[in-house]
C-alpha cells in the first residue's frame, strides 16, 4: 500500500512539473496574444465623433490648428466672446463652410474630413487664420 501511495504521489509531481513548465507558459502567451490584440482593436477603431471648441476672443482664435482624424464625422463649435475683430463669421473653403457667428452664441459647424492635408479656416475678411490638420 505504501509503494502504491509513493508512485501516485510520484505521478502526481510530474504531472505538476509538466503543469508548470510547459501549459502555464502557454497559457500565459495566449494571454498575453489576446491582450495586445484587443489593444490594437480598440487603438485602430475610430471614434464617432471627433469635436473641438474654438472661442474667439480680442486676441482672436483660442485655437489656431485643430487636428482631426480622416473619415471621423466632426463637430467644431465656435463662440465668439468680443465684438472688437472682424470674426463675425467662420470661413472653411476646402469644405464649403461659410457661418455666421452671433455674439455669444455657440455655433456649431459640422463635416466629415475627407482628404489628409491642411485646411485653413479663417474670418470672412481672411484676416485671422487657423487650420485643420487632417491625418
Amino acid at each position: 500500500m505504501k509503494s502504491a501511495l509513493r508512485q501516485l504521489k510520484k505521478s502526481m509531481r510530474k504531472k505538476q512539473k509538466y503543469i508548470n513548465s510547459i501549459v502555464l507558459p502557454l497559457l500565459f502567451v495566449l494571454a498575453m496574444t489576446i491582450q495586445t490584440h484587443a489593444q490594437a482593436r480598440a487603438m485602430n477603431q475610430k471614434p464617432k465623433l471627433q469635436t473641438a471648441r474654438v472661442v474667439i476672443t480680442d486676441q482672436g482664435y483660442s485655437r489656431t490648428r485643430i487636428v482631426l482624424r480622416r473619415g471621423v464625422p466632426t463637430r467644431i463649435t465656435f463662440l465668439r466672446q468680443t465684438d472688437a475683430t472682424c470674426a463675425t463669421e467662420v470661413v472653411i473653403p476646402a469644405y464649403g463652410i461659410n457661418r455666421s457667428l452671433p455674439l455669444n452664441t455657440p455655433i456649431a459647424v459640422s463635416f466629415t474630413p475627407k482628404r489628409s492635408g491642411e485646411f485653413n479656416f479663417t474670418c470672412g475678411m481672411n484676416m485671422m487664420r487657423g487650420k485643420l490638420v487632417v491625418q
